[in-house]
């Protein structure tokens, strides 16, 4: 018979995986797709259920996610922003070595970071003085395009 401990354990076990291991994690987001009704908190289902995943977890093929390069997150940046762009065409311009072109895949890593760097530094100055965040943020409530939710 399993106990309410083993099944804390169990969860315990599967929320620490999620946390350091990223295959780990993929795996168990595949299982709990196939197998779990897509619930994914690991304390929302049975210990059979978590102990089957750990006897089936290195059997389930997924891929990592792959992390984007700092000149595909700009041009993402770019494309949801506008603002955003503008900055980042302005700190190009500026720069002495800014060149011409506004797609980031034109500058290395360094650059980039610079550009990150300095738009964060006039960010906080501005929120600074301006005594924090207010006003309704270019049009999207102060959520980050969420409207208030």
């Amino acid at each position: 018979m399993v106990t309410p401990a083993d099944h804390a354990s169990l969860v315990w076990q599967i929320k620490e995986m999620q946390r350091t291991d990223a295959l780990a994690k993929e795996q168990w987001i595949k299982y709990t797709t196939v197998e779990g009704g897509g619930i994914r908190d690991p304390a929302k289902h049975g210990a059979e259920f978590l102990q089957i995943f750990f006897n089936v977890k290195d059997s389930l093929e997924v891929q990592l996610p792959t992390m984007p390069s700092f000149s595909e997150l700009f041009k993402e940046a770019q494309k949801a922003s506008p603002s955003f762009r503008q900055a980042w065409s302005t700190y190009r311009a500026g720069m002495p070595m800014g060149g011409k072109y506004d797609d980031p895949c034109k500058h290395d890593d360094k650059f980039l970071v610079g550009a990150l760097e300095y738009l964060g530094q006039c960010s906080c100055a501005t929120m600074t003085l301006s005594g924090g965040i207010s006003g309704d943020m270019g049009g999207m409530g102060g959520m980050g395009g969420m409207g208030g939710m």
